[in-house]
């Protein structure tokens, strides 16, 4: 039996393949690792599960079916399973390493996440499930701790420990069984029920309440309480915690929560619809219900009566018989439109077929002779046919198949062989089957829609591959496509790249540092092709003193500093306020000198500001001495000069998960 160091199992090989690194990770059942395939040379993730288990048949027996669960799914945003084995009595599963945090780490880090970032997210959470659950498979414990996030926003759910397939049994999930995470577990899985795909989807809605509020729906101080909670209470909509959330928004995560399995989304792929048409249209409507649902697990009941009142009894049973009657009635109405319907039916069914049978094509000539039209181009051969009077669809039909040897519109085989007599009478058809080359496949236009929800049906439905290419776009949302490349209409060969140009958002850019030095038409061409706007101007006392003794032309300023420091990552369409002073001035913010000299005017930076000058210059290449009143500025070429306190200088973005990602509102 191999043994464990206090350290864990760092340095070991599983089945001299699997070398492991560190320790990742805890859950119920077993411990994540770090490791490396020796094989592959790449980084994996390794699932040992927990040494106290390793005897235990039920904990073997839930491992490997969830090793058989995920090993049957392959998608983008499900981790994937690389193979599954046992060494020494250490039962293991290598899967695929994610670079990133748990959607929980990420909630820890932000509070919670605007609805336009925290939707994506749930989409493609979303196509997961709709994969896992069109194999059968059900999650079953959808929480923030089983999902992955990449540093690119991109989701992976993990951990199927719990996930078994679906069957037409009734699966209960009571007393020790009850598994699943209180806080996001069905109304079902609460009762000890049938726990099916609406379940997942249940606690999709649950995560995506957390994920847009920063509030849980339903908590408690035990988890009796939190399921009770789940049974019988209906929480606000999320828009009262966060005004900004669409009632759109509120809808769908509504429905998806909705106390009976019935009322909420039939599928995932249903919610994922509503949810990419949100991220298109946010002021639509979605989520739509009847209203009906048992909102907080209560009913209206009348007053309790002391004695029975006999004279109402006899009336409901007087209605009852009356009842009893107009149902016989109603059988007897019914059997009879039966009967009629049967009649009319039958009817109806000689007419069509009469009529069937005088459409059928029936030759007028003397018949049809067949050639040999083995390797002939289809499209001459079409119009060579219509003139013998043949018609497409009643005399001859043409089948494309895919071809890796034929030349696409070739004609590869034919029935009925060549110089076989079409007479007029025969209800023959000519079939000519014609290559259509290798696997092609015609691009649809999926300009506006989430490349989230495209991407997986273009790698996986249709087995291309796809790039992401992300720039700043002001016409399309942020993950919205914009344009494909080859173009909508296209066909392409399956296994071939399409380049798939997806919105950026607004976009955020930086502020350089060669910004500075710039004249002032100079300064707005650049700023301008940089998509940001040129703001308000400002000149530093000491070029005001300079231009008013007449050493320096308000046409010679230069930029020196701005509302926001250089190399600062800005939105596009930000104002820039730029100060405007001397090549001197630069030189000293550049260069600064490391003795200050005391008879030195200060000049403003990024973070100071600037003070009223105070003195006149005496020679043209000298900072002006002090003087009581600041000059005029002239506005020829720089605005007039304003001398009020710096803008305020914004917190530079961290670089972390949150940056872009954090809440605005």
């Amino acid at each position: 039996m191999l043994s464990v160091t206090n350290n864990g199992f760092e340095g070991r090989v599983l089945g001299n393949r699997y070398r492991i690194i560190r320790h990742l990770g805890r859950g119920g059942m077993a411990d994540v690792y770090l490791g490396t395939d020796l094989v592959e040379n790449i980084d994996v993730a390794i699932k040992i599960l927990k040494l106290e288990n390793s005897h235990d048949a039920e904990f073997l027996r839930r491992f490997e079916s969830e090793a058989r669960a995920v090993a049957s799914l392959s998608h983008p945003n499900i981790v994937q399973v690389y193979g599954i084995g046992e060494d020494e009595g250490i039962h293991y599963m290598v899967m695929e390493y994610i670079q990133g945090i748990t959607l929980k780490e990420l909630l820890q880090q932000c509070v919670r996440l605007d609805w336009d970032t925290a939707v994506p997210i749930a989409i493609q959470i979303g196509l997961a499930l709709e994969h896992a659950h069109s194999k059968g498979i059900i999650h079953r414990d959808i929480k923030p701790q089983n999902i992955m996030i990449t540093p690119d926003v991109k989701a992976k759910v993990t951990d199927f420990g719990i996930a078994r397939a679906s069957s037409a049994n009734t699966i209960t999930m009571t007393g020790a069984g009850a598994l699943g995470s209180v806080h996001y577990f069905s109304p079902e899985q609460a009762r000890g029920g049938m726990v099916g795909e609406k379940s997942d989807i249940y606690s999709l809605g649950i995560m995506l309440y957390e994920l847009v509020t920063g509030d849980l729906p339903f908590d408690g101080d035990t988890s009796v309480s939190i399921a009770i909670k789940h049974l019988q209470e209906s929480p606000a909509a999320p828009s009262t915690h966060q005004p900004l959330i669409p009632a759109g928004l509120d809808g769908i995560i509504m429905k998806c929560i909705q106390k009976s399995a019935d009322k909420r989304y039939a599928n995932a792929a249903e919610l994922v619809a509503d949810l990419d048409a949100l991220m298109i249209d946010p002021e639509g409507e979605y989520g739509l219900l009847d209203h009906t649902d048992e909102m907080a697990g209560t009913q209206k009941i009348g007053p309790i009566r002391q004695d029975p009142d006999y004279r109402k009894i006899g009336q409901i049973e007087s209605t009852l018989n009356e009842r009893r009657k107009s149902r016989r009635r109603d059988m007897v109405m019914i059997a009879v439109l039966v009967v009629v319907a049967a009649i009319a039916l039958v009817n109806i069914g000689v007419i069509a077929w009469k009529r069937l049978v005088e459409k059928i094509p029936t030759k007028t000539t003397a018949g049809f002779t067949v050639g040999d039209y083995y390797d002939r181009e289809i499209e001459g051969l079409e119009t060579e046919l219509s003139a013998k009077g043949m018609v497409k669809g009643s005399d001859y039909q043409v089948e494309y198949v895919t071809d890796d040897t034929v030349a696409v519109g070739r004609v590869i085989r034919q029935a009925p062989v060549p110089g076989t007599v079409i007479g007029p009478d025969s209800y023959t058809v000519l079939t000519l089957t014609v290559s259509g080359g290798p696997d092609l496949i015609k691009l649809e236009d999926y300009t506006g829609q989430s490349y989230l929800v495209i991407q997986p049906r273009l790698e996986t439905t249709l087995g291309l591959k796809v790039e992401i290419v992300r720039e700043m776009n002001q016409t399309f949302g942020k993950d919205l496509i914009i344009r494909m490349e080859p173009a909508p209409g296209s066909q392409v060969a399956k296994g071939s790249t399409v380049r798939v140009i997806v919105s950026d958002g607004t976009g955020r850019v930086k502020l350089t540092a060669d910004l500075r030095g710039l004249g002032k038409t100079q300064l707005e061409a650049r700023l301008a092709a940089m998509d940001l706007v040129a703001g308000a101007y400002e000149v530093t006392p000491f070029a005001s003193a300079a231009i008013a003794a007449g050493t320096v032309q308000a046409a010679d300023l230069i930029s020196l500093s701005f509302n926001y420091p250089v190399d600062t990552d800005v939105p596009v369409k930000t104002s820039i306020t730029t100060i405007f002073g001397t090549r001197e001035e630069l030189e000293g913010i550049l260069n600064p000198t490391p003795t200050p000299d005391p008879n030195a005017t200060t000049l403003p930076s990024e973070t100071t500001a600037p003070t009223e000058p105070t003195a006149e210059p005496t020679k043209p290449t000298k900072p002006p001495k002090e003087t009581t009143t600041a000059p005029t500025v002239p506005t020829s070429a720089i605005p007039t000069a304003t001398t009020t306190a710096a803008p305020t200088t914004p917190t530079a973005t961290t670089d972390d998960y949150c940056s872009g990602i954090a809440p605005t509102n």
